[in-house]
């Protein structure tokens, strides 16, 4: 009888140090989850440009004209050495006429990102191009883009539908 109250401690003892040794670790490996968090700041000002935020869109696939509107901007930074590093999330409302094509369509939505100083002079632009798709029998959907970029320091980013010159 004794021997086995002998038994039974040792694997208790066992048990227990296992225990204790599989919660440092998850403890450890959570806190070196959380340690690769960048630190973000709040952004330089997003703004879209009036007139560019609701446009007509020609579809790929049958020449469908195409409504596109900005539904929301998120925007996520991470101070630079020159700037910013930005994390954009741009949510776009895509609707066109069911009466007039019912089938999955295809439309090329380009994006205009203009980089602003406080003299209200562009510094800097970029075009980014993505492809928004309307499900068969449904007039509009709601898309979600993600773009991460470097913001020039002083300046406040201005968003435009299409390809905008100035």
């Amino acid at each position: 009888m004794a021997l086995g109250s002998h038994k039974m401690m040792a694997i208790r003892a066992i048990v227990t140090k296992s225990i204790s040794v599989i919660g440092g670790i998850s403890i450890l490996g959570l806190t070196a989850c959380t340690s690769f968090e960048p630190d973000y700041i709040a952004c330089p000002e997003v703004k879209a440009l009036a007139g560019a935020e609701n446009v007509m869109l020609t579809g790929k696939n049958t020449g469908q004209q195409v409504s596109a509107r900005f539904d929301g901007v998120s925007a996520k930074c991470i101070a630079t050495p020159n700037g910013y590093d930005m994390d954009l999330g741009i949510a776009l409302i895509i609707r066109r006429d069911l009466e007039v094509y019912a089938k999955v369509e295809e439309v090329p939505i380009d994006l205009t990102i203009a980089y602003v100083d406080k003299n209200d002079e562009v510094v800097a632009r970029s075009v980014r191009t993505f492809t928004g798709y309307l499900p068969s029998t449904r007039s509009g959907t709601r898309s979600v883009f993600n773009i991460d970029d470097d913001i020039p320091a002083g300046t406040r980013v201005v968003l435009a539908l299409g390809r905008t010159t100035n």
